[in-house]
Formats: C-alpha cells, sequence, structure tokens
C-alpha cells in the first residue's frame, strides 16, 4: 500500500517528513507530488532522509510555457532547481504533465528532458473542472 501528499502543495507543511515517518512506521510506501519549487539542496535530503520512494513534479514545458500555465513568473526556474537538487540526491523523481491546448507543444522537450535527467515521466490528457464544479480549467483541454 502506498500513501501519496499533494495538495496545494505538501512541503508547505513544517511537519511533512513527521508525516511521512509516521506513515513509513505504518509500513506505508510513501511519495509525494509537488511543484517542486521549495525544494533546495537541504529540503531534497530531507526528502532523501525520510524515507519517500519518489516525488512526483508537475512540468508544463519550457519556461513561458511553464510559467504562462502556474501564473506565476519563475516558477519554472524554481521548478527546474527543485528538480536537480533531488536529482543531485538520487531521489526517485517523475515529471508529470497535463497535455493542454496552452503546451501541447512541449511535450517533446518534456520528455527529451525527464529522459536526460534520469527522471521518469507522465503525460495526461485529462483536464477537469474544479473540485468546486467550476468550469474554468475546461478552455485548456
Amino acid at each position: 500500500m502506498y500513501v501519496v501528499f499533494s495538495g496545494g502543495e505538501a512541503l508547505l507543511r513544517k511537519d511533512i517528513f513527521e508525516i511521512c515517518d509516521f506513515a513509513k512506521s505504518l509500513q506505508f510506501d510513501v511519495r509525494i507530488f509537488s511543484n517542486a519549487v521549495l525544494i533546495d539542496r537541504r529540503i531534497a535530503g530531507e526528502i532523501k532522509n525520510s524515507g519517500v520512494s519518489g516525488v512526483e513534479v508537475s512540468l508544463y514545458g519550457r519556461e513561458k510555457a511553464h510559467d504562462m500555465v502556474t501564473g506565476t513568473r519563475g516558477s519554472f526556474r524554481k521548478t527546474l532547481d527543485g528538480l536537480m537538487a533531488m536529482k543531485e540526491r538520487g531521489i526517485n523523481v517523475t515529471v508529470k504533465c497535463p497535455v493542454m491546448n496552452v503546451n501541447f507543444r512541449e511535450y517533446g522537450w518534456i520528455s527529451a528532458f525527464a529522459e536526460k535527467n534520469g527522471f521518469g515521466r507522465r503525460f495526461d490528457i485529462t483536464v477537469s473542472p474544479k473540485d468546486d464544479g467550476g468550469r474554468g480549467p475546461l478552455k485548456f483541454r
């Protein structure tokens, strides 16, 4: 059995590694879903030491596409920094990307980037309404 800590952003919790330790004590395989913007060398070390089996990181393409999808200028660079910090620590990383009308041309670049860096990769064409029923995301199908 496995458990995934996600969010929002799971790494915003100050006690996330205590929670991971507790889940491991219950014999769960522990994984984290993240945007990686909070991951530096120190946090990557904590992830490695916590016994987390893998981290899945959302990556939407190169800088222009990624920052446009996240709505945050500079998020691409921070995500790449987090990915490289985890690579340095030997953490099992999977890059994941919802393929949308605004980033479908980035598919090849993401795939090559993941392969070059030894990351797994996963793509999904599903774009769903928000949990509250809001249909805003559907414009990206």
